[in-house]
């Protein structure tokens, strides 16, 4: 971890149903972009729950993992205090799993399985996340994983890239919802579907994300349980990938800082 000037902190959940690989590169690139004034660091649902975390943290991230069993392990407690947190101005980010878990309402099926419909106690996203896109019943397979061509909006422009895509959802927002803002959709389907959208929730945001945009990508992963295909793909998406996050950090008014990108030190599962 990096050590603290101001006092501030960004809080990346990590525990059981949590991917670790996921929560890891969350902490990375948070620190890419905050800089060394704040302290970024895993913590878990006992954290979130029982310690006085709120004043000092800029932003709770979620990334990827199955987010049935963080409602066990968060309990009542710990999702009251994440929804008050954002509701008197505080910012969360959802990945993927941790965009499921945001709306007030999830709706996921795979094949001809019978679909898992929940409601969600964070109500960040006053509409439904529906997923998979992809992917049969094995949607965690490296066979499911995908590059999806997402279109995304960054102030006046619309930038076209490709992010790593793995068992995520779209939002079905809400006629005429004055509280979102779709930034981001999915490209080449029969229609537009919102990939990415930030909601306002009372005196803060939150940041909803289908794909997974923490994982950095070059061409040393060919050969480390990675699909080359994958990579080919990925890998030259770099520079709009960093685009992405910094959209991230001004979308939800953070303090961030301009990184370069070195493609010889990105890791990713």
């Amino acid at each position: 971890m990096i050590s603290s000037i101001s006092g501030r902190q960004a809080l990346v959940y990590e525990d059981e149903g949590v991917s670790f690989s996921s929560a890891e590169a969350l902490v990375q690139q948070l620190q890419n972009i905050l800089g060394p004034s704040i302290t970024v660091k895993k913590v878990n649902s006992a954290y979130l729950a029982n310690e006085p975390w709120e004043d000092k943290t800029d932003v709770v991230a979620m990334g990827g993992g199955k987010c049935s069993l963080w409602e066990v392990q968060l309990g009542d407690k710990g999702m009251l205090k994440i929804h008050q947190y954002v509701l008197r101005g505080g910012k969360y980010i959802g990945f993927c799993a941790g965009a499921y878990f945001g709306a007030s309402k999830s709706y996921f099926q795979v094949g001809d399985l019978p679909p898992i419909i929940k409601s969600r106690p964070l109500f960040f996203f006053e509409g439904e996340a529906t997923g998979p896109l992809w992917g049969d019943e094995d949607y965690l397979a490296p066979k499911s994983a995908r590059a999806a061509q997402i279109h995304f909006r960054k102030g006046d422009m619309t930038l076209q890239g490709k992010l790593y895509y793995q068992g995520g959802c779209y939002f079905e927002v809400p006629a005429q919802s004055s509280s979102v803002e779709v930034l981001g959709t999915y490209a080449g389907l029969p229609e537009a579907l919102p990939a990415v959208i930030l909601c306002r929730v009372g005196q803060g945001m939150a940041f909803l994300c289908g794909p997974h945009p923490e994982f950095a990508w070059s061409q040393s992963l060919k050969g480390k349980g990675v699909s080359g295909d994958l990579v080919n793909e990925l890998a030259p998406e770099e520079e709009f990938r960093h685009q992405f996050w910094q959209q991230i950090g001004e979308s939800l008014c953070l303090k961030v800082i301009s990184v370069k990108i070195k493609l010889d030190i990105l890791k990713t599962t």
